[in-house]
């Protein structure tokens, strides 16, 4: 598990308007600066304190014995607390592990989190300029890991989009390849014509041309029948009028 899907997990819980949440707080500013917590959060509520919680965020074992080993270096924020947790990923602390009294401890998997161990109440000292400035210069920035989660997530949002977009395309593509050799075979068995890599297109174009001509001329003229009675009437009416020519020159 990474930091950053701890700090999410954070966020997700205390978040507006009950809470107020900053990571990456120091003790203060400048060179007055001495150590930093991962993450603070102060109650918004009146009634409940306006309690002030302090966060380390450990994801390996090492960095947690580092953590244990010396655990006054939690105080320089520690003393501005009402209460100390450690946030870890669910089963990275042992039973062997010696964990302050007054720390708690909050357990995280799936992107939520609960308290394995409840944090005893502390009595904070009065907050000093320096450390409210150190708090105010937090609530500006994005911690670093979780920004990149959000890019990356945004990333693979994208990826995702284009791949399914991708796989429809492709079948798509696919449906209509399928349908048009279903038309070729089928035009080459109801005509005869091959149409391969070596096929005669432009002689097999101009039959079809002119196949298309006859049918728009057969449409055109009411069809080749009626032409023809046309032309026989005209016969008709020719030979009509010759053969009265011929009876008017035998009789003068």
């Amino acid at each position: 598990m990474k930091s950053s899907e701890i700090c999410a997990a954070l966020r997700d819980r205390y978040k507006q308007p009950e809470w107020a949440l900053f990571f990456e707080v120091g003790s203060g500013t400048g060179a007055n600066c001495r150590r930093h917590a991962d993450a603070l959060a102060m109650n918004m509520y009146p009634s409940r304190g306006l309690s002030i919680v302090g966060f380390e965020i450990k994801v390996s074992r090492g960095d947690l014995k580092r953590e244990l080993e010396n655990p006054v270096k939690a105080e320089e924020i520690a003393r501005f607390c009402n209460e100390w947790f450690l946030a870890v990923p669910e089963g990275l602390i042992k039973d062997d592990d010696l964990i302050p009294a007054a720390w708690g401890v909050i357990e995280c998997k799936d992107g939520r989190i609960w308290i394995n161990k409840k944090a005893e109440q502390l009595k904070p000292q009065p907050i000093t300029k320096q450390f409210m400035a150190a708090v105010l210069r937090a609530a500006g920035k994005v911690d670093e890991e979780t920004f990149h989660a959000a890019i990356n997530q945004e990333r693979n949002e994208c990826y995702k989009q284009y791949e399914e977009n991708l796989k429809s395309q492709v079948e798509m593509q696919t449906k209509r390849l399928r349908e048009t050799l279903k038309n070729y075979e089928q035009f080459e068995q109801l005509t005869g014509e091959k149409i391969g890599a070596y096929a005669d297109v432009e002689g097999l174009a101009e039959r079809w041309k002119l196949a298309t001509n006859i049918k728009q001329l057969y449409g055109k003229y009411d069809g080749i029948k009626a032409v023809l009675r046309q032309a026989e009437r005209f016969v008709d009416s020719t030979k009509k009028i010759i053969g009265e020519e011929t009876t008017q020159t035998k009789e003068a």
